[in-house]
């Protein structure tokens, strides 16, 4: 399947058939009740098999006009509004779901008088297990990230975005701001205990990693320098070539040919 952009919210189910999918440039696993959501404006890309089973919902802000408690809109949902990839639920919450999802579909294929009502019904009864399995991942995340000191978790992060991008699967530069968000720290907090930890700030240390990593695509691949920039996040070729030459003493074309 093309990439395609989206103009719905959406949740999707898999029962079976495994794959990945591709959103907004980053590529996540997919398995058996697998939660998945998207929302408009995303770029999707689905590679599962033909034979795959399972249920997706698509739906229009319009069409949501029974709240579920606070959430007076589709984008205030937390897996919307932060764009959560997906979910691994246990086998009877994925079946659960999936029963709701299968009478949604009936009621759509078998409509009513009441066929709207009753799917809104539906609709908000899988959004608010949806936000249960939200929090839930969410408490996992944080348990996680306590058991390993900040600094660790951190220079983890920066490697992990450095092998998105360097796979494709990332296009979008290293940012303090959106480390901290996935650390759940503050920026400020993170440069401090990183500047504390490290002797460096998290700017210093990214920049430091990115260069580590242009010197291996500059020693094991034919690339250009100023296509491995782009690869790294720079828009800006000679910003990065003179980076490259503040930490390495050489810009990256003297660096290929003293490889020689």
């Amino acid at each position: 399947m093309k990439p395609f952009r989206i103009d719905f919210f959406q949740i999707a189910l898999l029962k079976s058939g495994g794959g990945k999918v591709s959103s907004d440039g980053r590529e996540f696993s997919l398995g058996a009740y697998t939660l998945f959501f998207t929302l408009p404006g995303q770029i999707i890309y689905w590679d599962v098999p033909n034979n795959w089973e399972g249920y997706y919902l698509c739906i229009e802000e319009s069409f949501y006009t029974i709240p579920v408690e606070e959430y007076r809109r589709l984008f205030d949902f937390p897996f919307f509004k932060t764009r959560v990839p997906a979910i691994n639920l246990e086998e009877e919450e994925g079946k659960l779901i999936l029963e709701l999802m299968k009478k949604v579909n009936w009621e759509y294929s078998n409509p009513s008088v009441k066929t709207g009502t009753i799917i809104k019904a539906y609709l908000s009864t899988i959004l608010s297990y949806s936000l249960r399995f939200h929090e839930r991942n969410l408490d996992h995340t944080r348990a996680k990230n306590q058991v390993s000191p900040l600094s660790v978790r951190f220079k983890d992060e920066v490697n992990e975005r450095l092998k998105d991008m360097v796979s494709g699967t990332e296009f979008e530069p290293i940012s303090v701001s959106k480390l901290a968000d996935q650390l759940f720290v503050t920026p400020k907090y993170l440069s401090e205990a990183i500047k504390k930890d490290l002797g460096v700030t998290p700017t210093d240390h990214i920049n430091s990693r990115i260069i580590q990593e242009a010197q291996k695509l500059l020693s094991t691949t034919e690339l250009q320098a100023k296509e491995i920039a782009y690869i790294l996040g720079f828009r800006d070729s000679s910003y990065f070539n003179r980076l490259f030459k503040k930490l390495v003493d050489v810009s990256p074309g003297q660096f290929r040919k003293s490889l020689k």
